[in-house]
């Protein structure tokens, strides 16, 4: 229901002739005038079909568990493309949007179909002693891959290239880190104490309206801390302190056109041919 009648107006970054551009892009309802002349349908609810299972080990103090886990959906929800910029620009789109005073549109889609694995991973180890406090060990740790098997196609009265295209695909396929793995060692003491946590996070791909503007966050270790106290006897007081070493992403080269730098092109224009039957020459 949210979907099916969500609306929105926000400016967007987009390549419009080989220059950075502001354009507001318009979410419209997928049945309302502007969706259905791009190709737009009534929505649907997702289906889908899941597989799981698991193992729980304990051996004094020490506990494992690890879960494993298949999810396959079909007419699964996603923003189309964006409409009217890029190889989905075209003197129709624009004579259609310009009453709404939007350079792009978009709209949400169904009919695609997804599969999604992984793996699940939580190891915990107590160790108490007599002299030092108590330690908590904790590591835990995901692998998953997100595969799109079909995804929907353009049926409006004006032609769109790329209804569900190279952008939108790859945001499903890589927009979230394939691999995270957590370390964590709590220390306790009279109501004292000291957590430090390190988190790995796989890289992340960002895509944009051209392949030569996709950008990967690259592989990083955050870290964080926190320090504990009793407080008047009853309560505690903890300061903490996120990404305790401070940091970012790869850093992006000013050389592109919205300031990304190239990544992977010939492996996702590939998939891309194959999912939707275009052309794996990027433009």
């Amino acid at each position: 229901m949210q979907q099916q009648f969500y609306t929105l107006t926000q400016p967007q970054v987009a390549n419009i002739g080989g220059v950075a551009a502001v354009v507001d892009t318009g979410t419209f309802p997928s049945t309302n005038p502007v969706g259905a002349a791009l190709g737009g349908k009534p929505l649907d609810a997702e289906k889908s079909f899941n597989l799981s299972g698991g193992i729980v080990f304990r051996s004094g103090s020490f506990d494992l568990a690890v879960d494993a886990y298949r999810i396959k959906l079909r007419n699964q929800l996603a923003l189309s493309d964006n409409i009217g910029t890029g190889v989905n620009s075209s003197a129709a789109i624009t004579a259609l949007l310009q009453p709404f005073n939007v350079t792009a549109a978009r709209f949400f889609v169904n009919g695609i179909r997804s599969t999604t694995k992984g793996i699940d991973l939580v190891a915990h180890y107590r160790l108490a002693t007599d002299t030092v406090g108590n330690f908590d060990f904790t590591v835990a740790g995901n692998l998953n891959d997100v595969k799109l098997t079909r995804v929907p196609t353009g049926t409006g009265t004006i032609t769109v290239p790329a209804l569900f295209g190279q952008q939108r695909i790859v945001s499903i396929e890589d927009g979230t880190p394939g691999e995270k793995l957590t370390g964590q060692v709590d220390w306790s003491e009279s109501g004292f104490g000291v957590l430090l946590r390190a988190t790995y996070y796989g890289s992340v791909t960002q895509p944009a309206s051209s392949l030569v503007d996709y950008i990967e966050t690259g592989k990083h270790v955050i870290v964080d801390a926190e320090l504990r106290a009793p407080l008047f006897g009853k309560s505690n007081i903890a300061v903490g302190v996120n990404n305790l070493l401070v940091v970012y992403p790869d850093r992006v080269p000013d050389t592109n056109v919205i300031n990304y730098n190239i990544g992977g092109t010939a492996f996702r224009a590939t998939r891309h041919s194959v999912l939707t039957g275009a052309s794996s020459t990027p433009a």
